[in-house]
């Protein structure tokens, strides 16, 4: 939550703070210097396909160091709706491989399934 001022001077309550843009605060020199300190070290670096970074390379390792056992593999997204529709992509992908997988009636949960006539014919006519 920030506060803000408009135009006019009255002073206004930011309640969700920029939800999809400024999740890191307002004004917070110290995340400012660090963005700064990283576009001068940083080339361009798309994060689509396979390739990756110095930085996210050493903070997978940290993690994946500190991370219960078993956890060593690390999945960067850009925030909650991406990490959510990953983990869904992931079922999905987890029970296609696997003949027959079964994850529930329900609409989302039967398009999840490895069961291809649960997929295939909730739509079919005739």
């Amino acid at each position: 939550m920030t506060h803000e001022t408009d135009t006019q001077g009255r002073k206004l309550l930011d309640g969700i703070a920029g939800l999809w843009c400024v999740n890191i605060g307002h004004g917070r020199r110290e995340m400012a210097e660090t963005i700064a300190a990283q576009v001068m070290q940083m080339q361009y670096y798309n994060p689509f396909g396979h390739s990756t970074n110095v930085p996210a390379a050493e903070l997978g390792e940290w993690l994946a160091i500190h991370a219960p056992k078993g956890l060593n593999h690390v999945y960067y997204t850009c925030g909650g709706s991406t990490v959510n529709d990953a983990a869904v992509r992931l079922v999905h992908f987890y029970n296609t491989i696997r003949n027959d997988a079964y994850h529930g009636a329900t609409y989302v949960a039967a398009e999840l399934t490895g069961i291809h006539a649960t997929k295939t014919s909730f739509d079919r006519i005739g």
